[in-house]
């Protein structure tokens, strides 16, 4: 994919410089929505293995890693599973980030059918 969200040079193995294509988050969500096009939006389901948020860089950390969370947003993540990282700040933080900001955490969503929201429950282990 050429030029969607830029590019970086570094030196090659030659030790002459060369240009990569990047971008971070716009790209791979380009990337996705490219994929899930391919497959039918219906067919695909985006999932993630845990350790989305505590272990994100520490830009992300210092905000609570609603940033890691908005990217996880932006890519269309559907589900993901819970791992060690996600209860660093403890069970209460993670609920608040399942809750407040919708992160899909597999097997601890319900949906609250009065109140048309989601609600998690999350137990450390």
């Amino acid at each position: 994919m050429p030029d969607p969200a830029g590019a970086v040079h570094r030196r090659g193995p030659d030790g002459e410089p060369e240009r990569v294509q990047a971008g971070g988050v716009p790209r791979l969500a380009t990337l996705l929505d490219r994929a899930r096009t391919d497959a039918g939006d219906a067919d695909s389901l985006t999932v993630a293995a845990g350790d989305m948020i505590g272990g994100s860089p520490l830009l992300s950390a210092a905000f609570h890693d609603e940033p890691t969370v908005e990217a996880l947003e932006t890519l269309g993540l559907d589900v993901s599973s819970v791992g060690n990282h996600e209860f660093d700040e403890g069970p209460e933080e993670l609920q608040r980030m399942v809750v407040g900001r919708r992160l899909p955490l597999a097997g601890r969503q319900r949906r609250q059918r009065a109140q048309g929201r989601h609600a998690a429950h999350v137990r450390h282990p």
